[in-house]
Parts: C-alpha cells; sequence; structure tokens
C-alpha cells in the first residue's frame, strides 16, 4: 500500500525502546562483519514510524533470535524502484515491503522469488494475505472519518451518510485517486460489497457527480486531498465535516494529536501490506526464514500493538488485549462490517480507469 504511518506510543519511550534493541544487532553487525562470516540480509521499506515498527516487531528481534544480520532500508514506495535494485548488480534487496499491486507485477515480470510457506502455518493466516509471490503483513482500513464537532449527538453511520448533504451538512473531502473513491461512491449508492466488483465505473461517477451538485447547491466544497496525513488536517481545521482516511492515521490523530474526530468501520476498505523476495537474492533462504518470523504469533501481535494495523496471523489476536483487538480493522466484529479491496481486479484495469478519472476531472 505505500504508507507513511504514525505511531501511537509515546515518542521517547519508542526511542528509547529502538536504541535498546539496536544495540544487539549492532554488536552481531560488527562481529560477522570483522570476520566475514555473514552477509546481510537487506530488507526495504517506506520508513518513517512504519520502519521503526517494523525494526521493533520484527527486524531486531528475528536477528537477535536467529543470529542473523538484518540491513533495512528505506525508499519510496514505486515500483520502478523495485525494478532497478532487482536488476542492479552492485546495489540489491533481499525483500521489499510493497502494494499487492506491486506482487502481482513482479510475478508478471519475472522479478521474484516463489514464497516458501513450508514455515508458516497457513491456516491460521488470512486467506487474502497469502500469494504465491508475496506473504502479508498486515492490513490497514479506508474508513469514513468525521469531526466530532460537527453534528452534535447525530455522527455519520455509512457512507450513504457521507452523500447525505442534506442531513450531514459541511464540506466533504476525498483522496485524488479513484481507488477506493469508486468503491466508496458505488457502496453509498447501494451495492453490496460482495456485487462491487468488477466496478460499475458509469454508476459510480454518477454517483460522484451527483455529490459534487448536492455540495454545490448547498455552498460546500469538495476538497480533493493527495497525502494520507491530509485527513486529519482538513477535519481538524474544520475544513472539511467528514472524509475517508486510513484506520491507523486517524486513530494518531485521536490518541496523540487529540483532534475532535473519530471514525466508522462500516464500509471500510481493507488492504494489505506485502512483503516480496527479488529472484536472484543470494540470501533467499535467509528471507523466506525472516518472513516466517514475520508472521508469527510473536512479531504480529508486538506489531498490533505498536500500531493499529491487523495481523494477518489470526492467532496474534487471541494474545492481544480487548482493548488492543478493538482497534485493530481485522478483528473480526470490525472485519465484518468491511470489505477487502480486489488488487487483482485494479492491476488488470488501472491505466484505463485512471485515464476516464483524469478526464472526468479536468470536466469538473
Amino acid at each position: 500500500m505505500g504508507l507513511f504511518m504514525h505511531l501511537t506510543e509515546n515518542r521517547s519511550f519508542i526511542s528509547n525502546l529502538l536504541l535498546i534493541a539496536v544495540i544487539p544487532c549492532m554488536l552481531l553487525s560488527c562481529v560477522n562483519n570483522d570476520n566475514n562470516e555473514e552477509e546481510s540480509l537487506v530488507i526495504a521499506s517506506y520508513g518513517g514510524k512504519w520502519q521503526e515498527v517494523l525494526q521493533l516487531s520484527m527486524f531486531q528481534p528475528y536477528s537477535v533470535e536467529y543470529g542473523r544480520v538484518v540491513e533495512d532500508v528505506v525508499y519510496n514506495g514505486l515500483y520502478e524502484s523495485v525494478v532497478d535494485h532487482a536488476e542492479s548488480i552492485d546495489v540489491f534487496w533481499d525483500i521489499v515491503n510493497v502494494e499487492g499491486n506491486m506482487v502481482i507485477l513482479g510475478e508478471r515480470d519475472g522479478i521474484l522469488e516463489p514464497i516458501d510457506y513450508s514455515g508458516i502455518d497457513t491456516s491460521v493466516m488470512n486467506p487474502d494475505a497469502i500469494h504465491t509471490h508475496g506473504t502479508g503483513i498486515m492490513a490497514w482500513s479506508f474508513v469514513l472519518a468525521y469531526s466530532t464537532n460537527a453534528f452534535g449527538e447525530m455522527s455519520p453511520a455509512s457512507w450513504a451518510d457521507f452523500f447525505d448533504v442534506d442531513q450531514f451538512e459541511g464540506s466533504r473531502g476525498l483522496r485524488n485517486d479513484p481507488r477506493r473513491t469508486l468503491e466508496i461512491a458505488l457502496i453509498a449508492d447501494g451495492v453490496s460489497k460482495d456485487q462491487l466488483y468488477p466496478l460499475d465505473l458509469d454508476r459510480a461517477f454518477e454517483k460522484l457527480d451527483e455529490l459534487k451538485q448536492d455540495l454545490e447547491e448547498n455552498n460546500f466544497q469538495l476538497i480533493w486531498w493527495d497525502d494520507l496525513a491530509d485527513p486529519g488536517e482538513l477535519l481538524s481545521d474544520g475544513e472539511v465535516v467528514m472524509t475517508p482516511g486510513t484506520n491507523g492515521r486517524i486513530y494518531a490523530n485521536i490518541e496523540e494529536d487529540h483532534f475532535a474526530v473519530d471514525y466508522i468501520w462500516q464500509g471500510g476498505i481493507v488492504d494489505f501490506d506485502w512483503w516480496m523476495v527479488l529472484s536472484g537474492s543470494s540470501m533467499s533462504e535467509t528471507a523466506m526464514e525472516f518472513i516466517a518470523y514475520a508472521s508469527s504469533v510473536e512479531a504480529q501481535s508486538e506489531m498490533a500493538r505498536l500500531i493499529p494495523y491487523g495481523p494477518v496471523n489470526s492467532d496474534a489476536l487471541e494474545v492481544l488485549t480487548e482493548e488492543e483487538r478493538e482497534r485493530l480493522p481485522t478483528n473480526p466484529p470490525n472485519l465484518e462490517k468491511q470489505l477487502i479491496f480486489d488488487t487483482e481486479w485494479w492491476s488488470e484495469n488501472y491505466d484505463d480507469v485512471q485515464m476516464r478519472w483524469n478526464n472526468w476531472l479536468e470536466n469538473q
């Protein structure tokens, strides 16, 4: 998915934990590098707080437990960068954290190793997080967020309310991306989640036209945003009363930033981040060993404690407290209210839909 996520823990506490966790690996790395005993397992991810979560919950514990040297690097989340490093002689990544469409593209382009699932108990894995050439890391959700100051005792309960300008007055925000925005429009128009794909594009765009017209007639705005940090700011500043946003970001806005916002799970669109192993890696066996560890109860539950994104290992939910589970998109009571983003449909249709999306925006 390419997300820059927020931790919801105290930052100084996290920094201290990170320092403590890094010291053994730094020592281990020095010993191995001096003796030339072992190559580093190079793992690329998106940086920021998400990278810190991965370091604390997966990279450092794995390195200590298995005696491996892990070098984590930051990249821009673009598929082109992955291809460049898959073809590079000098600088090679063994494992990359990617969005789901990149697993499909990587398999198509022949740059990925098949995942060895022999060390993973797939019976407890979310089936939507299993692919021949990728393994899910966690689940996140695109949810309806709203200002708690906007409607008094009344609050939105569905995407239909997002489109109901008469009952829920105020400007709206939407991401400038057809992915998930078109799904939202169709859900609001009454399409059930099991009938959503293939997307009825005509119906979706008509619903968005309807929203834009209703907002204009009532002197409200439709604000298009790009950055995943934008929804909380737009809500907090009063520029919009409702907007979709990622559940982890909005949770951080509530717990860490103390914004007057909230969100609902109803109609949320669940997607996954993935691990994939680049073909030709001299560390492919170690890479599979790491992915097995990253899929374990220990790693998955610790990740979920540090950030409210859902474990793909269902057993990890069992070791979390009820309070910790309630904030996760894969907690069964939350998950049943949501739908799974269809990565394969979008991989096949993205170019055509994006072209239509651009034309539609130009004519607004």
